[in-house]
């Protein structure tokens, strides 16, 4: 079991003001007419922010929710997809600066190596764009500038990683010690094998109908032969559409969160060696077995628990310097219309 480290920023809530939504077919992330520069947009610890950075990350929130949402570039945006633009903007850029502003307090900002390392990368990137002009032509299409392509393309991202490694690694200034380890292991991860039968055709499309249904019925065929005592681990091999579980079918540590809120608690209802219900997820349908805790994995994948311990420590302490922080919000940040962001007939 890989487990992935996002490190996630805090998502900020706020109430949103009523604008026009532009009557267009299509939009897309470039910045369209620059929005009107007299006021900071948003003020975070004294520090102004104000029209190319909001525009600059607008667009590349627009971009990014584009590739996780396909649909949301087939027609102009609506109010809730709107305000879910500009919520996510908020949070970038206040996340961003407040990252940047105590990594320097702490005296972990980026050292010459580093800085050398984002030169290269940025050269590569001029070079992917056809040269310098396709780039600044690029840049400035989002309304930004080379130097918050850098910040927040590269420098944030090194900063997070630096932080991370800096702060949580044994003999830094929070690394855990053995006993809070544990404690952590047993906490967040438990000991189960499964079954999945996949709610999902072979081009990843969610199924639906009868072929849906014909899965379900799949899967609760093998819970009931489960139950009737056939071999737990050999089901998963025949029937298992989960390679890493089909490789270990005698089951592993999964951690919370990792296969979602059904699951989990589907899981965390059953005792010892018993098996669950049908339980539906995104990804199909699980069958589920409890098996009891192994402390011999929690010892062999120690950098596992240690990698989680800094997850969930590093979103504390974001969480302490937002609270801390000094944020002013202004009203034009909520009356930003979405038709100024190149929507195209």
């Amino acid at each position: 079991m890989r487990l992935s480290l996002l490190f996630l920023l805090l998502f900020i809530c706020a109430s949103c003001h009523g604008t026009n939504m532009p009557s267009d077919d299509q939009w897309e992330a470039t910045a369209g007419e620059r929005l009107p520069g007299s006021l900071p947009l948003l003020t975070i610890d004294k520090i102004p922010i104000s029209d190319p950075e909001v525009n600059y990350v607008i667009s590349r929130t627009i971009e990014n929710e584009i590739q996780e949402n396909p649909e949301l570039a087939s027609g102009a945006p609506d109010r809730d997809d709107w305000d879910y633009i500009l919520k996510k903007t908020l949070e970038a850029i206040t996340s961003s600066r407040i990252l940047d502003n105590n990594a320097k307090k702490l005296g972990y900002g980026l050292d010459g190596a580093q800085e050398r390392e984002i030169d290269e990368f940025i050269q590569w990137e001029i070079q992917e764009a056809g040269g310098r002009d396709a780039f600044d032509v690029m840049i400035d299409s989002m309304g930004g500038s080379m130097e918050l392509f850098r910040f927040y393309e590269y420098t944030v991202p090194i900063l997070q990683q630096k932080l991370i490694e800096s702060l949580f690694q044994p003999g830094a200034p929070y690394a855990p010690d053995s006993s809070t380890l544990g404690e952590l292991y047993e906490q967040a991860f438990t000991n189960a094998s499964y079954i999945l039968i996949q709610n999902r055709d072979n081009e990843w499309n969610l199924l639906s109908g009868g072929q849906l249904e014909r899965q379900r019925a799949i899967a609760q065929v093998l819970r009931d032969r489960a139950i009737a005592g056939e071999d737990f681990a050999s089901l998963i091999v025949e029937y298992g559409c989960d390679a890493e579980m089909n490789d270990n079918p005698g089951g592993f540590p999964i951690p919370r969160g990792h296969l979602g809120s059904n699951f989990d608690k589907a899981l965390a209802a059953l005792e010892e060696g018993e098996i669950s219900p049908v339980v539906e997820s995104d990804d199909g349908f699980y069958i589920i077995k409890r098996h009891p805790p192994d402390a011999e994995w929690g010892k062999e994948n120690i950098e596992i628990i240690e990698a989680l311990y800094a997850e969930e420590t590093y979103e504390s302490l974001l969480g302490e310097w937002h609270e801390n922080a000094a944020i002013a919000v202004n009203d034009e940040f909520w009356a930003i219309d979405a038709g100024s962001y190149a929507p195209v007939g």
